[in-house]
């Protein structure tokens, strides 16, 4: 009787099944946890009233806890099992869910912040254990394809993240539809608005409907400009600015306040030589009415103003100036700043408890969910995985051997490059969009589930392309097509440069396994040491980001006779780590060609 040799092992036992399948189930709870907190960044800026540095740092807190925890995991792992490494991540992870609630009736930042950074203290634990554990759980020469298989589930978890965040958070929350920032708003740019306006002295009779104002939309500034009204501010916005303004609601534009103070400005100025004119006693009312209009300083009035003035001449009737439209007595500025500060604070601070239970309510969901995995983890007895027997440290020469293994030190910087590539493509769809389309922040976000969808599929189709291709092979061929779309993203105008972007997340489908496997091929039990190293590199990898943005922020690029937008330059970073990635698959596709002729 001959057997086939050929033949390859199974991807998964059958006596490896059952667990299997309960590890990978815990893949789509961390995606969970990763795509529901990218939105909380602007919501907490938002309900909390606190600037963008200090909302920045719930992704600092969350990523933090993946570089903070990733080594003591491995060492715990390490020294224990791959179990009670499961355990305790599931234990960090469901705690600081359920400490939600607190934080919200604290009404602290820094609680949520404590709750974030805890959260991934447990997400590293568990993907610490869950991904070398996977691994081991057969064969290793079907290892790769089978960590693949179970971080193709991963995707499905930030999908419902995502939603989750969309539809049971950001549309419910009062602050983000109606006035996210009211009282620092109307303390400061309003305050310094009305303070610029009031000091001109006019007043006229300006009034917008609400019902020109779209309540489908109604954006913080057209809520600044209802409040403004609200307090009897307005009439004292001059013609041009005021034009602005209005126009640039009712075209569902924001509002560019700087250039609005800058009309207030001239107005200012216009007013300041009308004053110099009609208090001269010389010249009649007719004279001054002449040297205004010769001047254009009756730009500042309304018409029903100038037909008042003109009416008034005509009949030979004297004009009070000092009571005209153009010089009425302004009010107090101290008077209207105490308006413009004035909010309800009880009403406020209700406001933002509802927000912060609406936000908080997904998490303790979660919170139950994930506790109910930590007790199905604990009564279920795992198969402990390849080397797992050998509980000794040895980390000096465990350290050696990994830093001598230019396989490994290679994946890690792979890793790093990838996962910032990863941050920057889903991160800035939605500025390109904005600033390349002029496309709004809720439609650009369409685009971004669009291509986590294609993510998904596309994971299971390479998945499955594994079976054919190396690992890095394929590596290094998804890395050359995802260096080529970003071409596109930054060579192409339009739509096609938005469809180049989102096409990008094809590419990306299998890196993030694919490297940790490769990365990881061959270290027997290093691997839970190695591992930390490739969920450190996570964190690595949320460094460009900031560099990237630091692109946007400049002027447009001059390449020849080609003017290159910030936005698309800045995709530039994204194509050098797709670059480093293609070397990394390169090199171990060699690596694989010249074991198999071995």
């Amino acid at each position: 009787m001959t057997t086939n040799t050929n033949s390859q092992p199974p991807v998964v036992a059958k006596k490896h099944l059952v667990t299997f399948i309960l590890v990978t189930l815990l893949f789509p709870l961390w995606g969970f946890a990763n795509d529901i907190t990218n939105p909380m960044v602007a919501a907490f800026k938002k309900i909390l009233l606190i600037s963008n540095f200090e909302s920045s740092l719930v992704q600092a807190a969350f990523y933090g806890g993946y570089c903070f925890m990733a080594i003591p995991a491995a060492l715990f792992i390490k020294k224990y099992s791959y179990k009670k490494g499961i355990l305790v991540g599931l234990a960090l992870y469901a705690g600081s869910a359920l400490f939600f609630p607190i934080a919200g009736q604290m009404m602290a930042f820094w609680a949520f912040l404590l709750a974030y950074f805890t959260m991934t203290c447990g997400l590293s634990f568990l993907e610490t254990t869950a991904n070398p554990y996977i691994l081991s759980m057969g064969s290793q020469e079907t290892a790769t394809r089978r960590l693949n298989l179970s971080q193709s589930f991963n995707p499905m978890g930030s999908i419902c993240g995502m939603f989750v965040a969309m539809i049971f958070i950001l549309a419910n929350l009062t602050s983000v539809k109606h006035d996210p920032e009211l009282a620092p708003v109307l303390a400061t740019e309003a305050h310094d608005l009305i303070t610029e306006v009031t000091q001109t002295g006019q007043k006229s009779d300006i009034t917008i409907s609400n019902k020109k104002l779209n309540p489908e939309s109604m954006s913080l500034d057209a809520v600044k400009w209802e409040k403004i009204q609200e307090l009897g501010l307005a009439s004292w916005v001059g013609g041009k600015a005021k034009g602005h303004i209005e126009t640039s609601l009712n075209e569902n534009k924001d509002v560019n306040w700087g250039e609005a103070l800058t009309l207030i400005q001239a107005d200012h100025q216009r007013l300041a030589k009308s004053l110099a004119i009609t208090s001269n006693t010389e010249t009649s009312d007719a004279q001054k009415w002449e040297l205004l209009q010769a001047q254009s300083l009756d730009a500042a009035l309304t018409d029903k103003d100038k037909t008042k003035i003109t009416r008034k001449i005509s009949k030979g009737k004297e004009v009070n100036w000092e009571q005209s439209p153009i010089l009425d007595g302004s009010p107090d500025e101290e008077q209207a700043r105490s308006l413009i500060a004035q909010t309800d604070t009880d009403k406020w601070i209700g406001i933002q408890k509802a927000d912060l239970n609406v936000l908080q309510g997904p998490y303790f969901a979660i919170g139950i969910v994930v506790a109910i995995f930590f007790f199905v983890f604990l009564i279920k007895k795992l198969p402990e995985g390849q080397g797992e027997d050998d509980k000794s440290l040895h980390l000096g020469a465990t350290f050696q051997r990994l830093s001598k293994n230019s396989n490994y030190v290679g994946g890690v910087i792979a890793q790093a490059f990838y996962v910032g590539a990863q941050i920057m493509i889903w991160t800035f769809i939605i500025q390109y969009a904005g600033n390349e389309l002029g496309m709004r922040a809720s439609t650009a976000q369409g685009y971004n589930i669009i291509a986590m969808f294609i993510f998904v599929s596309s994971r299971f189709v390479c998945t499955f392309l594994l079976k054919y291709v190396s690992p890095g092979g394929l590596l290094s061929a998804l890395a050359v097509g995802g260096g080529a779309l970003v071409l596109g993203v930054i060579f192409i105008q339009g739509m096609l440069g938005l469809y180049c972007l989102i096409g990008v997340s094809a590419c990306m489908s299998l890196m993030f396994p694919t490297i940790y496997g490769i990365a990881l091929d061959g270290l027997g039990d290093d691997a839970k040491l190695g591992a930390a190293g490739l969920i450190m590199a996570i964190g690595g990898g949320c460094l460009m980001p900031p560099l990237q943005a630091a692109i946007m922020d400049k002027d447009a690029f001059q390449l020849g006779s080609m003017t290159l937008t910030s936005t698309r330059a800045s995709f530039v970073l994204p194509l050098v780590c797709f670059i480093a990635i293609a070397l990394y698959g390169f090199l171990a596709h060699r690596k694989h060609i010249g074991e198999a002729q071995a």
